[in-house]
């Protein structure tokens, strides 16, 4: 990235953010555009403009490895806006799964707790409540059992 887009960066960064628990440091808060969660930032090379997210991008002209799926980038401090580069680490995606199943909600909408064996991690990497999976399930088959039943010719 050349000096005159890294200043266009740098730019959008609020230093004087929030101090979130268990942090040290104020968090660096994200300016410009997001995707709804995450801060995005655009290079505009020609001919196609490149975006990126802003964290990984502080992240990496602070001299980290370039984020990967396998490898993504975790928010230590829990604010998707800040870019601070001391409240991120490289994590696992499997570690990273297991920090948001503990770092958010304690209970499900429905109320059950998540302990160490409650929360379900899904195909796609989604928090869901293992009690609320079983009774979905129950509910299902008992449904399909009562169709079932219907459509006997005896």
């Amino acid at each position: 990235m050349d000096r005159l887009t890294e200043e266009r960066f740098w730019s959008y960064v609020n230093k004087k953010g929030k101090l979130m628990p268990s942090m040290t440091s104020r968090c660096w808060e994200w300016r410009g555009a997001t995707d709804g969660t995450y801060g995005e930032f655009g290079t505009a090379t020609k001919p196609k403009q490149v975006i990126g997210c802003a964290h990984a991008i502080a992240w990496e002209l602070s001299g980290g490895a370039k984020s990967t799926h396998k490898f993504p980038l975790h928010h230590l401090c829990g604010n998707r806006l800040c870019v601070n580069p001391n409240h991120m680490a490289m994590v696992t995606s499997a570690g990273h799964a297991r920090l948001h199943t503990v770092r958010f909600d304690a209970k499900c909408p429905k109320g059950h707790p998540f302990d160490e064996g409650n929360p379900l991690i899904d195909g796609k990497g989604y928090r869901r409540c293992r009690e609320c999976a079983n009774e979905n399930r129950r509910r299902y088959t008992e449904k399909r059992r009562q169709k079932n039943a219907r459509k006997s010719p005896c």
